[in-house]
Order: C-alpha cells, then structure tokens, then sequence
C-alpha cells in the first residue's frame, strides 16, 4: 500500500511457512503446481516474497497484474513468451477490477494451466480474494496448496500508524485501487487484532477511523465516511491533537460540501453542518500557529468557502498562503491564491480589481504574451479549441473521446477530454479564471472581450471536473451569443447544456433529442466505477426489458444479425445510443469483451466505419493501422481483416447501424447498396461478429432484395425473419407513468402523483399509448415552466398548447427578426395530409417566394432557421444526391403543425396576397406611366396660356398646401426612405388618374407629389432618385392640361388660396387689391384700400 514498512521482524513460526514453501516449489520444477501464498498486508507479503528469495534453491520469476487484467492464463503465456522459468510468483490479483471475471475465466481454461505451465505457479492472495475464489473459480482452487503468513500485532500496529501518518502528510494518493487494497487490509488489521484479543491504543484507533474514513469517501460513500470521521475526530480532541483534529474537520466539511453538489436543488439544503465543520476546522487549524498547514489544504478550504458564500474567510486564507507558496514556488497554488482573491473581489463587485487579480492567475499558471485569446496556451501541449469545432489535439498523452451528439444534427458532437492529471489541475482552474474574468468584462461593458473569455473557459473546462461551472460557463456565454445575434452558436450551446444536464443527471426530459448514457462527474463517481452509465430513462421504462432482449440476442450463438425496426419517434436511435452502446461496453461473454461500433452517418460510410472502430478500438487500448486505401474495395478488405484481427484478440465486434434508411437516400444506385451489402454478408461469416440494423419500420422492404445475395446464406436469406426483427413501439400507461415517476423521483421537479396520472391521460388519449417523441416533448415544456402540480397543468393548457410552446421556443432561437420566416418553413414542412414532406433549400425557398417572402441570404437568413431546426431534432437533413432534402422527424409534429398553424397560415397567406397584388397593380400602373412619359417627350411645346395658368395654379396650390407639408415633415422623416419613395410614387399615379376626372385637382396632386420628392431626395442628383413617377406625372399633366379661366389682377399675384370649403379662391396682388373668385374664374368680390402690396 504505502512505502512504510510493516515490520522487518519475522518470526520463527513465520520462517517456518516460508521454508515450507520453498520446499513445494523446490519439489515441483518442472512440473505444473498451484502454490497459494496467504496474507493480508502488502508490505508484509513484501518482505515476505524478499526472504522467500533468498531461503528457496530456484530462481523465482515475478509477475505484477495490471488492475484491468481479465485473462490469467493469457497474461502468462503473453510474459513468457516460449521460455519456461523454472518457477512463477504472481502479484497484484487483490488489487484487480474484475477478479471475479479472471478467476471465472481461469477456472474455465484450468486444464491449459497444466498443459500449458510445467513448473510452479505461486498466487499471492488474501482472504477475501480467496473466497471469491472457492466462489468463482472452486475446481481450479482445488488443485491448489495454501500457505498461511499471518501479521503479529506489532506489525499491524506500525503498519496503521505509518499509513495515517503518510495520509495526513498528503503523501498517500488514494486510487480506486489503492483504496481497495487499503480498505481490505484495514478491515484484516481490525478482524486480526480481535482474534488476538489485542486492545487498541486511542492513537492507533483514531489512526484507524481516519483512514477507514478516507477510503468510504473514495468510494463515495459519504454517511459512512462521516460516521468514521466523527469517530475520528472525538478521539483526536480528546488527544488534543489539533493538527489532525483540523484535517478530520475539513473532511468532515468536505462530505457535506460532496452531497451538497449531489442535489439537484440546493434552495432547500441544510448547510449548517457544512458551516459547523469549517468553523470547527478553522478554529482547529488557528490553534496549531502553523499557516503552512493552512496553505497545503487552501484547495480544498476554497472551494467549500466558495460554496458557502464566505468571501471575507476566504480573502483572509488566500493572503495568508499567498507568500507561502510564492516562496515555495509552487506555481499552481499561488496562481489558485489569485484566483481565490478575485473570485472574492468579484463578489464585491469590484470588477476591475477581479479582472486583474484573474489576470494574474492565469500569467502565473501559464506565461503567455496574450491571456484573452481564445486560444490560449495553458501549457505544454494544451490548445483552446475553436468554438463551436471540436477540440483539437491536445498534445502528447492528451486522449480526446467522444461523447455523442446531443441531437440527431450534431454529427461527432463535442468531446470530454481524458487529461492526463499533470494538466487537470491547469485546465480546471484556467477555465475558472476565464470565467472570473468574463464576469468582470461584461459588468465593465466588453461584451466582445467577454465573450472571449468565455470560450476559453469552455475550451478548458470539463464537466467531469466540476459540472456547475462548466454549465454556468455555457448559461453565460449562450446568452451573449444571442444579444450579439449570434443566434446559431447559441443555440448549439443551448443543446449542449441541455445534453451535459441530462446525461449529468440535472435534467429529466430532452425533447426531440436523443437520450445519451448518463455520466457521473468527479464530485460524485466512486473510485473505479464506471463514468457512464444507463440512463433513467430506459432503466426506468419498459425499454429496459427491450434492452436486456436485444443483449440476450446478441450474446446468442444462433443470431448473427439484427434488424430494430419502429415508427418515427418510438426511440430507436435513444435505445442504441443511450443504452445498447454503453450496455455493450460493460459486458463480456465467456472471458471475451463486446467491441460495439455504431455508425449513423453514410455520406462516406467506409470512411466512418473506419473511423467508429479505430476510437472503439482505442478506448481498449489497441491501436489499429490507418484505413489507408484509394479504392472503396481496399478500404473494405482492410475493415475485414481487423474484425478477424479482434477475434483473435477475443473481442466480440458488434457493428450497429443506426438511422439506417439514410443509407439508401444517399446510396441511391443499385451498385453501392450491392457493394454493401456484399461487405455486410461478408462480416457475417466472421464467426464471432454480430450486425445490427436499426430502422424505420416504413423503409423495411429496401432490405429485401439484398436476401438474394450469396453471402447471405449465413442467415439463410431471410433477412426479415421474425426472428431477425425486434420491433419497437410506444409506451404503454402503465409504462408511461413508471417513466415519469422514475425521471422525477430523484430531480428537482417532483411531480405530484394526480399530475402524472392527468398527464399520462392526455398523452394516452385516442392511442391508449403513449409515444416516446411527445413523452419528452411535453416533459421538456412542462420542465421548463417548472409545472409540478395538476392545478398548474391544467392552467398552462392542454398538452397541445404545451407542445406549441416547445415548438414556439425553437422559432424564438432563430431570433426575433427570424421568427416569421421559421414559422412559415415548418409550415412548409407538413401538407393537408399530415404528412411530412421531402423538400430541398431551393424548393423550400421558391415556396417563401411564391408567398411574396424574401429569403434571400442578403435579407432572410433562410440557411440558419434551418439549421437551427436541424439541430434542434425537430427537422431531418437527408443528405440525397444530388441535393439534401429537409423533412419534419415525426409524423405526429407534422399533423400538429400543421392543424395548428392552419388558421394563422391563412391569415399570412391573405395578407402576403393582398400586398403582391398591390404590388402588380403598382407595377402596371408604372408601366402606363412610363408609356405616357414617353409620348411627352415627343412634345415639346405647351400654349403659353395653358403655362401661364398652371404657374399661377402652381402658386396657389404651392400656398395652400404649404401648411399640410409642413404639417407632414416630422412624421416622413422617421419613414425609410425606401418605402416614403414608394408613397410617392403611388402619389404621382394616383395623381394621373385624378387628372383625368378633375385636372385641376390632379394637377395640385402632381405638385404635392412633387415637393415630397424634393424634400425627400434634397441636392442628390436625379440618378439617385428613389422614383421619378412624380416628374413624370407633371409633365404628362403639362402637356395635356387645357386652360378654362384666367384669375386676373393689374399686377403680378403673389398669393393665392382656396377656401376650407374648395368653393372660392382668394389672391393677391401688387396692385394693392385682393380678388375673390368662385371656381369657374368668376369675380365675386374685389377687396380695396389697402395701402400696399397684398
């Protein structure tokens, strides 16, 4: 376990076991003899096995098991090779993942250990492991001898007090396996003491609780954890040892703080005992006057500090360990000590400060010319990603896998790195400080600058590490991508978040996304278990049974191929994905481990084949040769010649085909469905190699004619035999509800029980089912609106009006200029059949421009409401030669689309209608109007008379309209100058047709038209002139006008106006007289006297 030695004293009863077993394995060279060496304490058995050395004849050869050893016999043949030794003695087998596994596999091989092995083999085990053997393994346990070498009390003791003392020194890193080891050693100490009626000492017991304590925690096992610990720290007070009391205290506070970020909700957590142990520990640590021990535990003091909202404790910590670690050294300490200063800075709203101190934090834990760049060095072979790509190589040891997409749209989806830990420290805490500095930019208005800090925080950060931040990462920066219009990168983070929420265990219900496996982050995954798991939402369900069907299936020696088959939305992608593929990955069959390799996408299909086995094959540590090969039939014979070469390496290969009827989309031509197929029959004759084919149920008959090959005989050319196809459908009520409540049994979004059964009722109605697709789609909205009882469904709306919302909340991604035209595209999406039409971006396109819609990339971003619907789930892209083509994924939304937008649609398209036809008529009206024009050129002269009264009407008109154009001004001048121009022009039409009935008021018209336009268009250049129509109108008018009465005064007129009425005229004059006329030039009245000019 740990360096410290037990004791180097051996007893006489002691020397006796070993010269026992020096003498059997003397006894037995070259001859196969199973020899089992017994003790329960590594050190122990170290010494052990060094005096054994020394007392036996024979030279013994030493083997050490890695931890994820499954095979006994094939790890020995592997570490001879074809040379025997005279004797072997192997160690580690207490500390393997899968004993159970190996010693079952052993036990099935035992006659290839006599075969195989002439000498003898001596195990090293300890109780426990001996009893999984006689558990697992009993006929190869028979054939064994065992020696026993039990520790004295003495050794036990010094083994316990060194151990602690290494654990409180922090110089016992605690893995999975090292935990393992520790805890069965210490449970061996605590049962070998008892037999030996040995009394343990207050020291050696406290030594005990606080190492039993450390190993529950590993394991995550909290309450146990604290149980020992409160032990631990009573004996520690009453020894009146603060230095250790400190460290059991902020244990103790650490256990709290773990089932703190376990819940979903945190409103109403009680963190008084998370308050009482800091307070406890701090008290503690300020009676031992040692501020280094401070310092060594800040890391862990911060971050519970930070839970608590302890700014002041906090800052005053941070400044004492700074210099401590600045003398030290220790780069990733100190650059934490800013950290933990800005992050105090930033809760008091100093965001200046909190930006430098950052700042700071960063230089320090890497030097870098440039902090704000997105793609910040963060050290030796570490690159920010770009965002939205994935991430890129992050340098040498750096393994990036995959997690799968969070939607049917996001193709490789983004990617959780496994990170060496020499640079999760870095990365964790770089990723912290580009948020701190995010925070403080957008509060000092650099939004630009905040932004990209944000997707630094991103590209370092790591859900596993600390899931709350990496989400607040994201919160944050989606929503400034959607301020700065930036609509689709929000999105994508928007799906993000909501994929990490889910498979995190934060959110119950995905939508139209597919369900991935749940993963458990660091705060909460025991030592050694497995990250990813099957998520709630098959385990919960009857998919579950649908799950261990399809494992029995494949495990059985009879089925060689598989075909899942199902309407749209019944959750055939979700059971592949979120719980075949990570089913598969657990289990084994017969000492042999299932490779499964999915592939749903098909543009290059061998490429991507290629591509899914080379990571499949990575993450068992076995690296496959580049698929290098010009030629598809090359590429395929390489494929075939690593399935055999996982045969021989005892790897099931399980190839999934997801999504399958994509396939024929894109491989339209008979040749390539032939060439696959061809390849597939020829995957089938490889012994142990399993397919599976998931589909639509609608697209089944295109597998028929691939019966006919040759290499399908295997499966007697029946490839939709009843035995072959697993159909899947909806959910039953009872079903149903058993998944509500299992999905919101351990979520922050309790249901009431009358909710569930209300809810159950309306998605069953008319089906007496309920379908998957619309399960979660409703789920979703009702999350959202955080709807938890019946009173608040039944105020919110049916489930339809829940489904509109949901819809309704993808149209308002596109953003709030978009929203029209999103609306429209689902529109476009269904028919009057309710079903869910094929159409490309050129089609979709001509159908907004029939509709007077402009979808042009420079006016209407038609690409990125697409995209977004894409990404969303809610709309397939069919990648077709030679053009994609778009389709709604589920019936169901297509009739509910379609009903519900029927009515509005009616009302746009009436609208839409009306204004192109306003449009024509505008448009043919021009048209007359430029004819006409062009007859006026032709005539050049117009009487005088006629131009002497249309200057005088033009004066009085110009008078009398003077007040209504200024009337007018404010309000034209907030008009675009696009559509004012295209008022004017209708005002110069109009103005023709008014002329023909009455001239003079056309006439008045074609003025008014006229100064519109000159106020509009100013000193600009006729060639910049928005419309012309209003020129043309008055010289048309000019030119055809006919004088009828003249208004005459002795000298010029200066003014003339109309009466309110219209039925008189009045003018002025410089011969000091003011005339009244009636409309048909008729003197009514002269005013005179005045003394002056009128």
């Amino acid at each position: 376990m740990s360096e410290t030695p037990l004791s180097d004293q051996i007893s006489a009863e002691t020397e006796s076991a070993l010269t026992q077993l020096a003498w059997a394995i003397e006894s037995s060279v070259g001859e196969f003899n199973l020899l089992l060496a017994r003790c329960n304490y590594t050190q122990w058995r170290d010494r052990l096995a060094a005096r054994l050395q020394q007392i036996c004849a024979v030279e013994i050869r030493r083997l050490d098991l890695q931890p994820s050893e499954l095979k006994l016999h094939a790890r020995i043949r592997a570490e001879l090779g074809d040379t025997n030794p005279e004797a072997l003695m192997v160690f580690g087998l207490e500390a393997l993942t899968q004993s159970d596994r190996l010693l079952s596999s052993a036990n099935q091989v035992r006659e290839e250990f006599r075969r195989s092995f002439p000498f003898p083999l001596v195990l090293w085990v300890n109780d426990d492991l001996l009893k999984t053997m006689w558990r697992t393994a009993p006929d190869f346990q028979s054939w064994a001898v065992s020696v026993e070498f039990p520790a004295g009390p003495e050794a036990i003791g010094a083994f316990i007090a060194a151990t602690a003392q290494a654990w409180f020194t922090n110089s016992l890193p605690l893995s999975h396996e090292s935990a393992l080891q520790l805890q069965t050693e210490l449970a061996a100490a605590q049962q070998d003491l008892k037999n030996g009626s040995t009394t343990l000492d207050r020291e050696t017991a406290a030594n005990l609780a606080s190492l039993q304590g450390a190993v529950k925690l590993i394991f995550r096992e909290i309450d146990a954890a604290l149980t020992h610990y409160q032990n631990a720290a009573q004996l520690w007070q009453q020894g009146q040892n603060s230095e250790r009391l400190a460290r059991i205290y902020l244990e103790i506070a650490l256990c709290h703080y773990i089932q703190a970020r376990q819940q979903r909700d945190l409103k109403t957590w009680d963190w008084q005992p998370m308050r009482d142990a800091m307070a406890q520990c701090l008290t503690a640590y300020e009676q031992t006057a040692n501020p280094q021990l401070i310092a060594d535990s800040l890391a862990t003091l911060g971050k519970i500090l930070r839970q608590l909202g302890d700014w002041d404790s906090l800052q005053t910590l941070a400044q004492n360990a700074l210099p401590i670690h600045e003398q030290q050294h220790q780069t990733i300490e100190l650059a934490r000590d800013y950290g933990f200063l800005a992050e105090a800075a930033l809760a008091q709203e100093n965001w200046s400060q909190a930006q430098a101190l950052a700042t700071q934090a960063l230089e320090i834990l890497q030097p870098a010319p440039d902090h704000q760049s997105p793609s910040p060095s963060l050290g030796e072979g570490f690159r920010v990603r770009e965002i939205p790509s994935p991430s890129p190589s992050l340098g040498e040891g750096f393994r990036v896998r995959e997690i799968p997409s969070p939607s049917p749209s996001l193709g490789e989806g983004f990617r959780v790195r496994e990170i060496p830990k020499t640079l999760t420290k870095k990365l964790y805490d770089a990723s912290r400080y580009y948020f701190i500095i995010a925070q403080a930019e957008e509060k000092l208005n650099n939004l630009d600058g905040a932004i990209k800090s944000l997707e630094a925080a991103q590209a370092a950060g790591n859900p596993d590490e600390d899931i709350q931040l990496y989400l607040d990462i994201l919160c944050q920066l989606q929503r400034l991508y959607f301020q700065q219009q930036q609509y689709l990168d929000a999105f994508e983070l928007k799906l993000t978040r909501q994929s990490v929420e889910q498979q995190y265990g934060l959110r119950s219900f995905v939508g139209a996304c597919w369900i991935q496996p749940q993963r458990l982050g660091n705060i909460s995954l025991p030592a050694g278990e497995d990250r990813e798991t099957i998520p709630l939402e098959i385990t919960a369900s009857g998919r579950s049974l649908d799950l261990d069907n399809l494992i029995t299936r494949i495990a059985s020696n009879d089925c060689k191929i598989m075909v899942i088959h199902g309407q749209s939305g019944v959750g055939k992608s979700s059971l592949v994905s979120g719980g075949l593929l990570p089913k598969l990955k657990q289990k084994s069959i017969r000492g042999e481990d299932y490779l499964p390799v999915s592939v749903r996408v098909y543009q290059d299909w061998a490429k991507t084949l290629g591509d899914s086995l080379a990571a499949a094959l990575a993450e068992k540590n076995v690296t496959m040769p580049p698929v290098d090969s010009e030629d598809m039939a090359g590429q395929l014979a390489l494929l075939l010649e690593q399935f055999q070469k996982n045969e021989q390496r005892k790897l099931r290969t399980v190839l999934i085909f997801d999504q399958f009827e994509e396939f024929f989309f894109i491989n339209q031509k008979p040749p390539e469905q032939h060439q696959f197929f061809e390849f597939l029959g020829d995957c089938l004759n490889i012994l142990s190699l399993k397919v599976i084919l998931s589909l639509r149920e609608d697209y089944l008959h295109y597998l028929l004619w691939a019966e006919r090959l040759e290499q399908m005989a295997i499966i007697g050319h029946d490839i939709l035999a009843a035995k072959v196809r697993y159909p899947l459908g909806n959910f039953s009520p009872a079903e149903a509800t058993q998944i509500i409540q299992g999905l919101t049994a351990k979520s922050h979004l309790q249901f009431d029980a009358d909710l569930i059964a209300e809810l159950v009722r309306d998605l069953a109605a008319g089906l007496n089912a309920v379908r998957p697709i619309e399960l979660q789609i409703v789920g979703a909205q009702l999350e959202a609106e955080q709807i938890t009882t019946l009173a608040q469904y039944q105020t919110g709306g049916s489930k339809t009006e829940f489904v509109q919302r949901y819809l309704a909340a993808v149209v308002a991604a596109c953003g709030p200029e978009n929203q029209k035209i999103a609306e429209l595209v689902l529109y476009l999406l269904t028919d009057d059949k309710g079903t869910r039409p094929l159409k490309t971006r050129d089609e979709i396109e001509r159908d907004l421009q029939a509709l007077a819609v402009d979808s042009t990339p420079e006016t209407n971003p038609l690409s990125l409401v697409l995209e977004i619907f894409v990404k969303s789930g809610l709309v397939l892209l069919l990648p077709e030669k030679p053009e994609q083509r778009y389709q709604l994924v589920h019936d169901y939304l297509a009739e509910f689309i379609h009903q519900q937008q029927q009515p509005r649609w009616e009302e746009l398209v009436a609208q839409l209608e009306a204004e192109r036809k306003q449009r024509q008529k505008a448009e043919q009206e021009k048209q007359i109007l430029e004819t006409a024009n062009q007859k006026a050129k032709q005539q050049i002269r117009i009487g005088a008379g006629v131009l002497t009264l249309s200057f005088i009407v033009a004066t009085i008109t110009g008078v009398w309209a003077q007040k209504a154009s200024q009337d007018r001004q404010e309000a034209q001048q907030i008009l675009q100058e696009a559509r004012e121009g295209t008022r004017i022009e209708r005002q110069g039409l109009n103005a023709l047709r008014e002329f023909e009935v009455y001239q003079i008021d056309g006439l008045v018209s074609a003025m008014q038209a006229g100064q519109d336009l000159k106020a509009l268009v100013g000193e600009r250049p006729l060639a910049d002139y928005p419309t012309t129509t209003p020129i043309e109108a008055l010289h048309t008018i000019l030119r055809d006008i006919r004088e009828r009465n003249q208004l005459q005064h002795q000298g010029w007129v200066i003014s003339a106006s109309f009466s309110p009425d219209g039925q008189r005229i009045v003018t002025a004059s410089l011969d000091k007289t003011a005339r009244l006329w009636d409309t048909k030039g008729k003197l009514v009245a002269e005013l005179k006297g005045h003394q002056d000019e009128v």
